[in-house]
């Protein structure tokens, strides 16, 4: 029997562009460009050079620059030779300045900076010699910002100020400043949805004909509504608008009527309006939303929640000072299936387990399941709420999910790391500990999948 090695040359062109799909851009053009004319003509479809994302980043989200003999090589032979053919650049910082300047790029209408602070956007932004032959044909930009605490409050307006100011035809604005610590992106398939949760001050003089999308997230809570309102005006070609706000509003009430009379009637291109708003008023509080709900967090959920179906969710805190019952945990992973991040503050024990003890009522509970739960945080907390968790009676968790819970709590709940109807869900997690243990039970270690000990 004769056997014979088929090379990649070998292959029709057909076969070639479905193995190349599945390949990495970066990668796939530093290693076919300049082989033959074959594959350099393979290597110049628009599916391989319209969208490229010039650096390195592992499943953790840690981002990282690309080597210097590929970042050699793409900026003297890859880019001059494909600069016409790329819409979409993603940079960082550290090569940014120089992958820009190595080749033109007349057909570049989107650009994305991720995992630079704050103050270098802005200095790479007013740098002349780097974005004044783009800043007339940027139309998308997207900046992911590193974590960072700025005390300089004017920093955010001075930024938004130098990106209106620069990019005269821009339509698509999506800009992070610190989103929480547990958020990661990924370019792998798309641009991802960012959120601000420090903006100080946005102060938007000029009006913005051209823009088209918005999107404004703001976690902490605000006093500047008024402002707000007065830079969506200057917005009045918006067809997509996204705001989720937290807003302290004592002198007025927000519905659905002072939306449509102060946001939605100056907007007549206005075709999708996602918001979110979670308004303060003296002791009063009220959580207004459209519906799908497309946030990715949900806040200080009570007793009163009415349930539905929250699907783009993944970060949920639970608040009360009224105890949290079973059947409202039943309602709650109903409601969010891919909950990820669950924080849980309530001090108050559970009615109905003092009641079925009373009664000696042993009926057997509904086992909720949370399949994709990685993070449980127990902040000020009753212990019922940790048994409610870690019985396995009452829940079944997931491999791999971090319990964040104090020490001392811990050994109650699990009779001194020793109860078995609390094991089988310890075994399937990582005790994230913040408190100073000196020495851990030595049957500890078998007890729990893993322990992080984190010394403050």
């Amino acid at each position: 029997m004769n056997c014979s090695s088929i090379q990649l040359n070998d292959l029709p062109n057909e076969n070639l562009v479905l193995i190349f799909k599945n390949l990495n851009n970066i990668n796939l053009l530093y290693s076919i460009i300049g082989v033959n004319k074959r594959f350099n003509e393979i290597a110049h479809d628009s599916m391989f050079t319209n969208c490229l994302t010039l650096f390195g980043y592992l499943t953790n989200g840690y981002i990282y620059p690309l080597p210097k003999l590929m970042l050699d090589r793409f900026c003297l032979q890859i880019l001059p030779e494909i600069h016409h053919k790329i819409n979409w650049l993603d940079l960082e910082p550290l090569t940014m300045k120089r992958i820009l300047l190595s080749a033109n790029y007349p057909n570049l209408t989107g650009l994305g900076i991720v995992n630079i602070e704050k103050q270098t956007a802005l200095n790479l932004l007013m740098d002349e010699t780097l974005v004044h032959v783009f800043k007339n044909q940027i139309s998308s930009l997207v900046i992911e910002t590193i974590n960072q605490y700025d005390k300089s409050a004017d920093l955010d307006t001075r930024l938004f100020t130098c990106i209106f100011d620069i990019f005269t035809n821009l339509k698509y604005l999506n800009f992070d400043p610190d989103f929480i610590c547990h958020q990661q992106i990924s370019f792998v398939i798309s641009p991802p949805t960012m959120f601000s949760s420090t903006l100080l001050e946005l102060d938007v003089k000029p009006k913005l004909p051209n823009l088209q999308c918005f999107s404004l997230y703001c976690l902490s809570e605000i006093h500047f509504y008024d402002e707000v309102i007065s830079m969506l005006h200057r917005m009045s070609n918006l067809e997509e608008l996204s705001l989720y706000l937290s807003v302290n509003c004592n002198d007025r009430f927000i519905d659905g009527n002072d939306l449509k009379q102060n946001i939605i009637n100056y907007m007549l291109r206005l075709n999708l309006f996602h918001f979110d708003f979670r308004l303060k008023a003296k002791q009063g509080y009220c959580h207004i939303y459209s519906y799908p709900f497309t946030a990715r967090s949900y806040e200080n959920i009570a007793n009163n929640f009415s349930g539905g179906l929250f699907t783009c969710v993944s970060k949920v805190t639970l608040f009360d000072e009224y105890p949290f019952e079973h059947e409202f945990f039943i309602r709650i992973a109903q409601s969010f299936p891919f909950m990820k991040f669950l924080t849980i503050t309530n001090r108050k024990p559970q009615n109905d387990k003092q009641y079925r003890k009373l009664k000696n009522n042993n009926q057997d509970l509904l086992i909720i399941n949370y399949p994709h739960l990685k993070y449980i945080h127990f902040k000020d907390t009753h212990d019922d709420y940790v048994e409610q968790f870690l019985l396995d009676t009452k829940t079944i968790l997931p491999y791999d999910v971090n319990i964040y819970v104090d020490y001392k709590t811990l050994k109650r709940v699990t009779h001194n790391i020793r109860r078995n109807a609390t094991q089988i869900n310890c075994y399937k997690a990582t005790y994230q500990c913040f408190d100073r243990i000196i020495r851990f039970p030595k049957y500890f270690k078998d007890y729990f999948h893993d322990i992080k000990l984190h010394i403050l």
